[in-house]
């Protein structure tokens, strides 16, 4: 049973009749410009392209799929997010919603995303957002955070919990008396 798949192909794979006449490089290139086309065709994709998915949908062996996304990703036109599985994206991408991960406070949002940066390593991106009467958002300020100390960064927070808030209220006391 073949699972399926929303993933977008470009027209031109279903006349592929000329392709085993080619040489071995000029397939190489044929195979480099259908990935190329649907990562273009896919780059709005949140989850991104796996292996398998192409394989299904394309008429290539995995070996020259993986040369094809080998060559897209020493030209920077695509990117991966490593993970079980793989994932790839059209490069140009600024970054990747985390599903179910907004931050609610009084009149604030925090959104986390995912982005990766040119050597390949990926992290968290907090962005606030002011939320108004009008519930227009205006995004006031940003911390991006390796993805992998995650973790320890929000460890290291809560640590900090009653230390923050013991300082907020010096500093309250403090800006009291400088205005009394």
């Amino acid at each position: 049973m073949e699972l399926k798949t929303d993933l977008q192909i470009p027209e031109e794979i279903d006349n592929m009749e000329f392709y085993n006449g080619l040489s071995f490089n000029q397939k190489g290139l044929v195979i480099e410009n259908c990935l190329y086309k649907v990562f273009e065709l896919n780059k709005d994709r949140l989850e991104g392209i796996t292996i398998n998915e192409l394989r299904r949908n394309l008429p290539f062996s995995k070996n020259s799929i993986l040369r094809g996304l080998t060559k897209l990703l020493a030209k920077r036109e695509i990117y991966c997010i490593k993970g079980r599985p793989n994932r790839y994206y059209k490069n140009g991408r600024v970054s990747h919603h985390i599903a179910n991960s907004a931050i609610l406070l009084p009149n604030k949002v925090i959104d986390l995303r995912l982005f990766v940066n040119i050597f390949g390593k990926i992290h968290i991106f907090m962005q606030e957002k002011a939320v108004d009467i009008l519930s227009d958002n205006d995004t006031s300020g940003g911390l991006i955070i390796d993805a992998e100390n995650f973790r320890e960064f929000v460890e290291g927070l809560q640590e900090k919990v009653n230390l923050v808030e013991n300082e907020l209220k010096l500093f309250k006391k403090k800006l009291k008396e400088l205005i009394d």
